[in-house]
């Protein structure tokens, strides 16, 4: 894919490349070579989903979504449109679900060539500091001016309304907007839906095999510069 050749050609610069963020299916895809490049996927079954979407709304497609792929229906915000359509248009077109092709490429070792040396390292808090940041982070979204931004967007991109509302923070601006609940309800709902979405990161990370965890709060950050240079060496 993209990543291995980019890989491969920094290297071939002599330079070390450094994949920095990205979500859990984007880490899974460097770690056991799942890629959507490989699916032969007919324009007719995404516009056909896309036209049901704007007919039935995303939820409709999302409850699909959970009778064909439970796990993956867990993973995804129930009006999270553009999700929910790569999932269940993945399981029409191969009939296997996102669930299934992830578990399939971490039986072994799929990664191309340039990714084979992959090392992986995470940075981890312990449960209840990262629940404190969690609950001082809402705060400051809202501080600063979540809800006007929001309006701000809407009156942009009113078109933008449904996929906000499956955006944490996003969704519950768009209920202070429109007077179903105040800003420090709005505020309570974001903390708490941040750290459900965290806790789910975190279920999904530790599945994965090959990553290195270092706590922020016992590792100094030379210790882990360190660590990571002699990883790296190897």
């Amino acid at each position: 894919g993209r990543a291995a050749e980019c890989a491969r050609d920094i290297r071939g610069r002599g330079a070390l490349p450094l994949f920095a963020g990205g979500t859990c299916m984007y880490l899974n895809a460097l770690l056991n070579g799942f890629s959507f490049a490989d699916l032969d996927i007919e324009p007719e079954v995404r516009a056909d989903l896309e036209r049901r979407a704007d007919a039935l709304g995303a939820p409709a497609l999302h409850a699909e979504l959970a009778a064909a792929d439970p796990e993956a229906a867990a993973r995804i915000h129930p009006n999270d449109r553009r999700r929910i359509v790569r999932a269940l248009e993945v399981f029409l077109a191969t009939g296997q679900t996102l669930t299934e092709r992830n578990r399939r490429a971490a039986d072994g070792d799929s990664r191309p060539p340039g990714l084979r040396r992959l090392r992986v390292f995470g940075l981890c808090l312990p449960r209840e500091i990262l629940r404190q940041r969690i609950n001082k982070r809402a705060g400051l979204m809202y501080n600063k001016g979540l809800v006007a931004e929001t309006r701000s967007l809407l009156a942009r991109h009113p078109e933008a309304a449904p996929f906000l509302q499956g955006v944490i923070g996003y969704a519950d601006a768009l209920k202070v907007l429109s007077g179903d609940m105040s800003q420090s309800q709005a505020e309570a709902l974001t903390a708490q839906a941040t750290r459900s979405f965290a806790r789910r990161q975190i279920i999904w990370f530790r599945r994965l095999r090959g990553i290195v965890w270092l706590n922020r709060e016992t590792v100094s950050a030379n210790t882990a510069v360190s660590l990571i240079g002699s990883a790296l060496n190897y």
